[in-house]
This record gives structure tokens, sequence and C-alpha cells, in this order.
């Protein structure tokens, strides 16, 4: 989602019945293996589930907090520091950020990122970006703390 396609956003990684609508856990390692293999760290954004880290070779972070609130300022700071010191350590890394769809929470960190980064020059533009690159309807971010937030 990035200009130099180093952050990936998706849904939850799911698994049995929700796998069928939601983001399927075999799909999504299938992919990191072919494509990212030893180069990607996956961040789950959700407080109210997890997995066991070994489906992503223990290479898993958490940074969780509530579907439909913004993050404490302190953990978006964190985030953005926790991303930007894997990102630096090898130009073929990527980082997997999700939350349960993909889309709030996702975007909340994805578009904090991008201004941190320096990739976008306003949370406007940050959060444009994100919808335009997530969603096939342009609406990302949508509750009104979560864009405050950012």
């Amino acid at each position: 989602m990035t200009d130099e396609n180093q952050l990936i956003v998706m849904g939850f990684p799911s698994s049995n019945l929700e796998g069928v609508y939601r983001n399927p856990m075999e799909e999504v390692q299938r992919f990191i293996k072919t494509y990212h293999e030893d180069h990607c760290m996956v961040i789950n954004l959700c407080s109210e589930r997890s997995y066991d880290p070994s489906c992503f070779n223990n290479n898993v972070a958490a940074f969780p907090f509530d579907d439909h609130n913004p993050p404490p300022l302190k953990m978006m700071l964190a985030f953005c520091r926790e991303v930007e010191a894997y990102l630096s350590v090898d130009s073929q890394n990527v980082v997997a950020v999700h939350c349960k769809a993909g889309k709030g929470r996702t975007g909340v960190m994805a578009a904090a990122y991008l201004l941190y980064s320096g990739e976008k020059a306003t949370s406007s533009e940050a959060l444009d970006f994100f919808a335009e690159q997530r969603t096939a309807d342009g609406k990302g971010v949508t509750i009104p703390s979560q864009i405050r937030a950012v």
C-alpha cells in the first residue's frame, strides 16, 4: 500500500467457516511464503482475537485496540517506529497489517505510518490513499474519532 509496496493491509487471517467470507489464513500464508518468505512481519491490531504466532514464523507483533475506536497516540507512535525499524533492516522486508475487516483500525495505523514516514503530507492525503488502495467504494476509515486520531 505504500509507494514502495512495503505495507500490506488486509482483513483478519481467518480459518474454518469464517475463512470462507473473510481472509482465508491458508491464502495469506501462501501469499507471504510465495512473495515475501522470511521478509514479512504481521501486525495484529485486534483486541478481540489473535492466532498462534507460529502461523507466520513467529514474526508477529500486536498493537491491540478496540474496534470502532481510535488507538492511544503513544500506541500509534510505537507502531510507526516498529514498522520503520523492521522495514529499515532489509529492503525486501514488508509489513502486513490487519484488524478484523482491514478497514478501520488498519486504515488508521496505515495512514499514521504514511504520515510518519513522510510518504503523505497530510492526514487527508494518507486517509484518501488508504481508501483508494483498500476499498472498491473509496470508503476507508469512516469513524470520526479514528479520522481525528490521524
